[in-house]
């Protein structure tokens, strides 16, 4: 009885050490993307862009810092 117990404190306290981990990396996450939404809004009334094609052109310019995977975008990015 004492063995199982003291498996389950260990356990839970194992537990509790994954959690308080996870919600570290999510309040640093959080907290490094605080400023993006300043940051988008700006790019988007400095570009003029209309309310309605704001997700569009979020999406466009967060794809062009992807790196290249398409082969024919490597092969054109090699003649540049």
């Amino acid at each position: 009885m004492h063995l199982q117990a003291t498996e389950d404190k260990n356990n839970a306290i194992a537990q509790a050490e994954k959690t308080a981990t996870k919600a570290k990396l999510a309040d640093r996450l959080i907290n490094g993307l605080s400023g993006e939404n300043k940051r988008w809004n700006e790019t988007i009334t400095k570009f003029g862009v209309a309310e309605g094609t704001a997700a569009l052109f979020a999406i466009i310019h967060s794809l062009q810092d992807l790196p290249c995977t398409c082969k024919a975008q490597r092969q054109s990015a090699a003649y540049a």
